[in-house]
């Protein structure tokens, strides 16, 4: 076994891990404790304007309440809907599929690049030519740490940029193999 295939095999175990392992932890689902908290305050404030025959006040809190209420409702639907989320059976994918994928990109890309500091398989692609526009090369990066959760895993780097010719901020990104896009080149 060569040093290529136990990369591979490292990266395919680490991937696995993260996607078998991926799901909601106790830091994701947010209980809506400060809200409860401002219910029972402004409760006790409505109870006390009550007591005293302060109307204005008592009607005042008694709307505040109700908004704070709403608050929890929807602050409760959120952790519901991200328990639920969590429960449902992830596809299983194991680590022999994953390392065959990489096999694969190694296969079919001429540079794979398998950065265990930062996460990422690396791939470079070849200058891409579209309708006589030279688009240049692109590194397509998966971050694996990513997968799953809101952020986009996936990142394209233009290696040799080839800006448009009316405005130098922005350059062709091909986003996948059928949608063609443009980005803003940042600073």
């Amino acid at each position: 076994m060569n040093e290529q295939q136990r990369m591979a095999i490292r990266a395919a175990m680490l991937i696995h891990e993260h996607v078998a392992g991926h799901g909601a932890d106790a830091d994701t689902i947010q209980l809506p404790e400060y809200s409860w908290q401002q219910i029972q305050r402004l409760k006790r404030q409505f109870v006390r304007a009550r007591e005293h025959g302060w109307r204005l006040a008592e009607k005042v809190l008694f709307r505040d309440l109700g908004d704070a209420l709403q608050r929890v409702h929807y602050e409760l639907e959120d952790a519901i809907r991200r328990v639920a989320a969590y429960r449902k059976p992830r596809p299983a994918i194991s680590p022999t599929e994953i390392y065959q994928d990489i096999v694969a990109l190694r296969r079919e890309f001429d540079g794979l690049e398998i950065d265990f500091s930062n996460h990422e398989l690396v791939v470079t692609g070849d200058s891409i030519v579209l309708e006589g526009i030279d688009l240049g090369r692109f590194e397509i990066r998966l971050d694996w740490s990513q997968i799953g959760s809101s952020k986009q895993p996936y990142r394209v780097v233009a290696l040799d940029p080839h800006p448009d010719a009316r405005n130098e901020q922005v350059i062709y990104v091909c986003w996948s193999r059928l949608r063609w896009a443009t980005a803003h080149v940042q600073a």
